[in-house]
């Protein structure tokens, strides 16, 4: 579509439908596309360049996104799409290409939270072949930043997370505590708390609570001893939680609730 503005009809029009065949075939998945699609499509209607209505330009956008719900790439960066894709910006002026881009960002907020969620719980299946990676995947700095600003822990079983960290050996074991404190920023002076992880309070807890109830005396036990460290250090991350939870103006009970 870049030359548009030389085209006769003879050529303008086949092109035109070529690339709404295209869209409704669900051959651009990539949010910057969808955009680009909208962006192209509900200006030549304004203009009256092409017969279609706004309407029905988003209707055909509303169904793509309901049918090829699982082929649209999520995107993890939407601040790169945010005023324009592929090197051409989005008109700023026109209403419905401003709701269609608000509709698309929330779109890819929950597709991205889906794959989220699925990428996650195979990672704790293969937790035990793979604990470097699914360490570097978790934490912030020097990470892949995979999950960022992901609630990943509230994506879960917590018992079944529970079961495959009790797979792993201490030092391990310890090595996942400590990443889960990095990510939420604890081990940090300025703790730098990010709201979207709030909801992984409620299984932080009950993460907490499962070493917790496991604890033995530590008499004649100096694995034990090591393993309350680890609890500790989960107790002081949910007293973090709370703190910052409060500073935000979220309460405990209502994140219970």
């Amino acid at each position: 579509m870049n030359d548009w503005r030389s085209f006769s009809d003879v050529e303008f029009e086949p092109l035109v439908k070529k690339v709404f065949s295209e869209f409704e075939e669900g051959k651009y998945v990539h949010p910057g596309e969808i955009l680009l699609f909208a962006n192209f499509m509900i200006i030549f209607s304004k203009w009256e360049l092409i017969p279609d209505t706004i309407d029905s330009i988003i209707a055909i956008i509303n169904n793509l996104l309901k049918e090829k719900e699982n082929s649209i790439i999520p995107l993890s960066d939407w601040g790169s799409i945010e005023v324009g894709y592929g090197g051409y910006a989005y008109s700023t002026d026109i209403e419905e290409l401003s709701l269609v881009r608000k509709q698309l960002k929330e779109f890819n907020e929950k597709n991205l939270n889906k794959h989220a969620k699925k990428d996650f719980i195979n990672e704790i299946t293969n937790m035990l072949n793979n604990t470097d990676e699914f360490i570097k995947n978790i934490i912030h700095v020097n990470g892949t930043y995979k999950y960022y600003k992901q609630p990943i822990l509230s994506f879960i079983d917590i018992e079944e997370f529970y079961k495959e960290l009790q797979k792993l050996d201490f030092s391990t074991r310890e090595k996942i505590i400590t990443a889960l404190s990095e990510r939420y920023g604890k081990v940090y002076g300025n703790e730098p708390f990010t709201k979207e992880y709030i909801p992984d309070y409620e299984n932080l807890k009950k993460l907490r609570d499962k070493f917790k109830a496991d604890e033995k005396p530590i008499t004649y036990n100096p694995q034990m001893l090591f393993e309350k460290s680890i609890t500790k250090e989960l107790d002081e991350l949910v007293s973090y939680f709370e703190k910052h939870m409060g500073r935000c103006g979220v309460s405990v009970a209502s994140v219970a609730c």
